[in-house]
């Protein structure tokens, strides 16, 4: 898998780990006040097997902590529940804003950066895919080692939270193409 938030050292040297991983780069590091308040851990432990070890295994010091599979299945279910929070909101902002995420190859969007989402709140459904606030369509990212990525690790609200977080934020109306021979609009008759 490829995850990462080019950050300085993390407080837990799983997560440096884990950043080093293809794809990370979508990921934000959840801050350790956060990873360690119980209250979001809430319910995690039914979809991540030996929670308590795998949870441990994240939070340790200890700097030769394994990246495994289950630990990116509980960081990324965390992840989705950070990136709605004031503090991961902000993060998401910058990469939305440094255009990490790619951008909309549709032409009459203008270059818009997109922003991920996940059609499902599940794992194992889908993989994580990109939204354009302009054309309010959904992509699929280009580079393969983003197809790896849940889609539920960035949640089906994220972008529309955000939205309404940075309501400052101006997009382009969506612009429709218009067919046309020798200048004469084409009249569809359905």
């Amino acid at each position: 898998q490829d995850f990462s938030d080019s950050s300085s050292e993390s407080f837990y040297p799983w997560y440096s780990s884990f950043s080093k991983l293809p794809g990370a780069d979508f990921f934000c590091e959840i801050d350790e006040e956060y990873l360690r308040d119980r209250f979001n851990l809430t319910y995690l432990e039914r979809d991540v097997p030996n929670f308590k070890k795998i949870y441990d295994s994240i939070v340790s010091a200890i700097s030769s902590v394994e990246v495994t599979e289950d630990a990116v299945k509980l960081y990324g279910l965390l992840h989705a529940r950070y990136i709605i929070s004031p503090m991961g909101l902000t993060k998401m902002y910058r990469k939305f804003r440094e255009g990490v995420f790619g951008h909309c190859p549709r032409v009459l969007c203008s270059n818009q950066a997109f922003l991920p989402v996940g059609l499902a709140d599940k794992i194992g459904i889908n993989s994580v895919k990109l939204y354009c606030p302009c054309c309010k369509d959904i992509y699929s990212p280009r580079a393969k080692r983003y197809h790896f990525i849940d889609g539920a690790y960035f949640g089906s609200s994220f972008p529309h939270i955000f939205l309404q977080t940075y309501l400052d934020l101006k997009f382009p109306a969506k612009k429709e193409y218009v067919p046309r021979i020798f200048g004469f609009e084409l009249v569809n008759h359905d």
